[in-house]
Order: C-alpha cells, then sequence, then structure tokens
C-alpha cells in the first residue's frame, strides 16, 4: 500500500508533459488501521449486542458517552438522547444510602447495585447494576451492564408475602415430605400445640393422634392426598400437656413441575369451642324436644277432657233448654185463653232466651271446635264458596245488593273458609238492614279480601274489641246475635297464617280484610 501526492507538468505550448509528484510505502500504517477498525467493530458488537443494557460514563463528571440499543429501550429514552444526559437524569434510582447514583456505581466492584424505574405502565421495573472501570487511552471510563430483574424480585416479594402469611396465619400450618415427615409447622401451630417447632422437626403427625379419631379417618385421609386429592374432615388430636382439642382439617398434596408429589400441607382450625357449643344445642334440643312431647301429650290430655266438656254441655245443657223452650210452647198453645197479656209477653220472653241461649252455646262449642279440628287443606274456589253463602242468606235480606267481584283461589280448608264468609256476610247483611239502601260488597284488593257494608258502622278505635268473644258496640235489641262470630272467624283467619282487621266510621259502615297464608 503507498500513499501518492504530485501535479502535472506542461511543455512551452502548454500541452501535457508528464506527472511529478511522490509515493511513500504506507503498508504498515494500512494493515494498523484495518486491525483498529476490526477492534472497534468488535466493540461495537459486544456493547450494543441486543441483549445486553450497557451504558459508558465519565466518572469525572456522570456524562452518558455511549449507551446500547438494550440499554436506550430499557430506560425510555434514544441512545442519541441519553448521550447528552448525566447518569442521575435518566430516571434510575439507587439505594437509599445518602450518596448519589454516581458514586455509589463507582465504588460497587463486583457486587451488583440493586436500582430501579418507574416503567411505562407506572410500575417499578427492578434492576441489578454491575459496574466496573475500564482505559480509554489515557482516560478511565465507568462501564455499567444492566439486567433487568423484575421477574425475579417479584417473585421474592410474593414468595416474602406467603412467608408472612403463613407465619402470622391464625390457623395450624403443617408441611410434610412425601413420607409425612414434618418439616414446618408455623407459630399458631405451636400456640395451639404446645409443641415448639424444634420439638416436631422429623416427626410424624401421629404423635398429636388421641386415640379417639376412628382409624378409618386416617386411612381415608391417607389414601385420598397420596392419590392427589385434598381430604377435607374432623381430626381429635392430644397436644403437649394432654389436652384434647377439635380440628377442621384441609390437607392436600405440593407437586412439582411434573405433577409429582413432593410434599404436603395441612391447614387446621381449632374449632373445640365450636363443638362445645354444638354438643349445648344437642343437648338444649333434646331436652326441647322432650319438653315439648310432655308438653304435646299434656295439651292433648287437656283437649280429651275440653272434648268431655263440650260433649256435657251438648247434652247436659241442651237438654233442659229443649225442655224450657218446649213447655212453654205447650203452654202457650194449650193456655192462651187463661193467660193474661202480660203472662204470654213472659212466656214469649222465656222462649226466646232459651233459643238464644242454645244458639249461644253452639256458637261457643263452634268456637272450641276451630281452635282444635285438623285443617283438610286443598285449593278452594273462593268464589264458589262466597256464592253459596250469599244464596243461602239472601231471601232473608231481600232488599239488599250484594256485589260479588272475582275472588282467587286459595289453599285453605273449604269448610272453615265457608264458615268465615258466613258470618262475615251474615253480620254485613244484619247491619246494613237498616239502611235506605243496603249494599254489600265482597272482593279483592292491594292483596287482601274484603266484605265491606253501607250500615251502621262504628267508631274504628274500637275495631280490636270486635274480635273478642261477647264484645258488643251495638244493643242487642236492634241488633241481636250471640257477639261470637267474629271471634270464631279471627280463629279462623289465624289458622291459615293470616291476618284480619277493620275499619268503619259511624253511620258510614264497615270494611272487614284479611289475609291467608302462602301455599307451603
Amino acid at each position: 500500500y503507498y500513499r501518492v501526492s504530485g501535479s502535472p507538468c506542461f511543455d512551452e505550448t502548454g500541452c501535457f508533459s508528464g506527472y511529478r509528484g511522490i509515493a511513500a510505502d504506507v503498508t504498515r500504517d494500512h494493515l494498523a488501521r484495518q486491525i483498529l477498525l476490526r477492534s472497534e467493530r468488535r466493540y461495537r458488537a459486544i456493547f450494543d449486542s441486543h441483549h445486553r443494557a450497557n451504558l459508558l460514563i465519565d466518572p469525572a463528571t456522570g456524562k452518558v458517552l455511549e449507551a446500547s440499543r438494550a440499554a436506550a429501550d430499557l430506560i425510555g429514552f434514544t441512545p442519541l438522547a441519553l448521550s447528552h444526559l448525566l447518569v442521575n437524569e435518566i430516571g434510575l434510582h439507587g439505594p437509599n444510602s445518602g450518596m448519589s447514583l454516581l458514586s455509589v456505581l463507582a465504588v460497587a466492584g463486583q457486587t451488583p447495585v440493586p436500582l430501579w424505574r418507574l416503567g411505562a405502565n407506572g410500575e417499578r421495573v427492578f434492576l441489578d447494576a454491575f459496574a466496573g472501570p475500564i482505559e480509554d487511552g489515557e482516560n478511565q471510563l465507568l462501564f455499567v451492564s444492566l439486567h433487568d430483574v423484575t421477574e425475579r424480585q417479584l417473585a421474592q416479594i410474593t414468595a416474602r408475602k406467603l412467608i408472612r402469611a403463613v407465619e402470622n396465619s391464625p390457623t395450624s400450618i403443617i408441611i410434610t415430605d412425601r413420607q409425612g415427615i414434618i418439616e414446618y409447622v408455623n407459630p399458631w401451630f405451636e400456640a395451639l400445640t404446645g409443641f415448639r417447632r424444634e420439638e416436631v422437626i422429623g416427626q410424624n403427625p401421629r404423635i398429636f393422634q388421641s386415640g379417639q379419631t376412628p382409624p378409618r379417618v386416617y386411612a381415608e385421609l391417607w389414601q385420598t392426598i397420596t392419590k392427589g386429592g385434598v381430604w377435607h374432615g374432623e381430626l381429635f388430636n392430644r397436644g403437649k400437656d394432654g389436652r384434647l382439642f377439635w380440628e377442621s382439617a384441609a390437607i392436600a398434596p405440593v407437586l412439582d413441575e411434573g405433577g409429582a408429589i413432593t410434599h404436603f400441607v395441612a391447614v387446621k382450625e381449632d374449632i373445640t369451642q365450636r363443638k362445645a357449643i354444638d354438643e349445648e344445642r344437642r343437648q338444649l334440643g333434646a331436652e326441647l324436644e322432650r319438653r315439648v312431647a310432655e308438653r304435646t301429650e299434656e295439651l292433648a290430655q287437656i283437649n280429651r277432657e275440653l272434648e268431655a266438656y263440650s260433649y256435657s254441655v251438648s247434652h247436659d245443657l241442651r237438654a233442659p233448654l229443649r225442655a224450657i223452650a218446649g213447655f212453654t210452647q205447650l203452654i202457650e198453645q194449650t193456655e192462651a185463653n187463661k193467660l193474661s197479656p202480660g203472662a204470654a209477653e213472659l212466656f214469649a220472653r222465656v222462649r226466646r232466651n232459651a233459643a238464644r241461649m242454645s244458639e249461644l252455646i253452639e256458637d261457643l262449642l263452634r268456637l272450641a271446635r276451630v281452635g282444635r279440628a285438623s285443617l283438610h287443606w286443598a285449593d278452594i274456589d273462593l268464589n264458589d264458596v262466597a256464592e253459596e253463602v250469599i244464596r243461602e242468606q239472601r231471601a232473608a235480606y231481600p232488599a239488599a245488593r250484594i256485589a260479588l267481584d272475582a275472588l282467587p283461589g286459595a289453599w285453605c280448608d273449604g269448610g272453615l273458609m265457608r264458615q268465615a264468609f258466613a258470618n262475615l256476610i251474615g253480620n254485613a247483611l244484619k247491619y246494613s238492614a237498616k239502611a235506605h239502601s243496603p249494599q254489600v260488597a265482597i272482593g279483592f284488593q292491594d292483596g287482601h279480601y274484603f266484605v265491606r257494608d253501607n250500615g251502621t258502622g262504628f267508631d274504628a278505635q274500637h275495631a280490636g274489641q270486635l274480635f273478642e268473644p261477647f264484645q258488643r258496640l251495638h244493643n242487642d235489641i236492634d241488633f241481636p246475635g250471640t257477639e261470637i262470630g267474629l271471634a270464631i272467624v279471627r280463629r279462623i283467619i289465624e289458622r291459615h297464617q293470616g291476618r284480619i282487621w277493620a275499619d268503619a266510621s259511624p253511620g258510614e259502615g264497615a270494611t272487614f280484610c284479611f289475609t291467608l297464608g302462602a301455599r307451603p
């Protein structure tokens, strides 16, 4: 290789006559430059390798002299932009040691420096920085290689969280090897059992057995977990001091990457107190059942006595009443011409009161039967029930206008509901009979049945009294009756898990409303 320099020569006429110059042999210099160029290319290839994040820093000023493409991508700047920044300006954060980042990197040596920066998503990216000096002619520079360790760091953070969670868990946690030998217990286990950790490491969990858990439970447990399943159950164990306690346990296998069982982990909760409460409840329940059975028998005996009493009332009182009524009527018929008007009125009054007493006895017996009788549940069309009652009572009140709207069917005792409608409609007809134009309406609205009349009405603040036996708000001369009918209705509605109430105003009629329980 030669380096040539010179100039052209011309004759007297101006024509080119030759070339005059100097040629020097530069082979050695050329070869040296080629070697330097190849060295620089190798350096660039190493420095700017796609998987290495490298920085070249001037330790005197902290200026970034060069940055690899990987470093630029990692830090979030272009290589050109990085070359105009100081190392403290590129968003890297080091340990809180009170030293600048440049100072920390300069003295790092072979120890990695933990750094972090905020990523584009606002989350931390963790880095390990390896730094060391390199010679550049007469100058000494700082070479820094950055390694993204975010995945490893997050895994370590997660591991530390899990360790703290296990150590502070309010349940006993035991880890054993494949053969069931204890390798770890947490502090809660120590507090519950009284065993220290070093006392149980290397032991088999059977040292906690009380002897009161059936062997089949342990056989089922071992068979389940060795097949890869999770066992749930209760164990009755013994602590170091001999104290017995119940545990609710979940035991599962721990698998390696290939799916093979390497360990078993047991999570157990102390349920001794809960067991004691359950046993107390069981005993209380048994005692309650015993008392209920005794009380049921007592009530059954009372009902039998009431049945006997009802028969006595029915038989022993009806017979004298029939005799009084019969003899009174016979005297009125046979001795009518001998009786003075006053005497005849007295005999008529005796006969009416005997009839009223007979009716009262019938209502009392009916009230007693309603409270004791078994209900015969069925789907009942209440329209048919109400229409039948209206047909039976219309003849006694020909002037009344009775309106029946559509009624929804109900799950009820048809006989008792017929009695309830008969009493309610009968009352409405009786108390509206003196109105100028008697009107009675039967219907269903807002979730309840109603029977409404335009009769004499009453003060609504006394409505509750109407459903008690022998309570009346009107005199028995204008409105005769036993005053038990509404008490019977209330008993019927309550036996159907319903509710009954009344609303009225004096002189403006009354409305009786009731609901029935839902179909079971």
